[in-house]
């Protein structure tokens, strides 16, 4: 008798659920091929003529391909920015050589004009006598005697 019952519940309840239950088994079906289809198009991508859809795969490759290239860029820039660098430590390594060497060879032409100060001084004088001596009192042309005497100083 509870079998029965059972049973003719059970048609009942089939005979009110039957238009429910098939819909929802077939959206519950096509739910889970559609999860199986987007998880497929999100790792692999979509081909379908004229749709293509990359997938995170495609995305993985190009966005690795883009960071190598980025990489081997800036590998290349540094060694271009380092070949700079050094070029100019070496020529200012040069101008401060050239900058040394003439200070010095300054210094050293002021010290020879210090030292040699007396003598440009007398050179300076018998230049002035010389100067003042070259007055001929005639037309006759004859050295002066002040320059004669200065003629092993100049």
């Amino acid at each position: 008798m509870i079998g029965k019952l059972l049973s003719s519940a059970w048609d009942r309840l089939s005979r009110l659920l039957a238009p429910v239950l098939i819909p929802a088994l077939v959206a519950l079906l096509v739910l889970c091929a559609g999860g199986w289809i987007w998880q497929t198009v999100r790792i692999e991508g979509l081909h379908v003529w004229p749709i293509k859809i990359t997938g995170l795969r495609t995305e993985r490759d190009q966005w690795r391909s883009a960071e190598h290239d980025w990489r081997r860029a800036a590998t290349i820039m540094r060694g271009g920015y380092d070949a700079v660098h050094g070029a100019l430590r070496l020529q200012n390594a040069a101008v401060l050589r050239l900058k040394a060497e003439g200070d010095t060879r300054q210094s050293t032409g002021k010290a020879a004009m210090s030292a040699h100060e007396p003598r440009n001084a007398d050179r300076e004088a018998k230049a002035k006598v010389i100067d003042n001596a070259l007055t001929p009192a005639d037309d006759a042309c004859r050295t002066p005697a002040a320059v004669m005497a200065a003629k092993g100083e100049l």
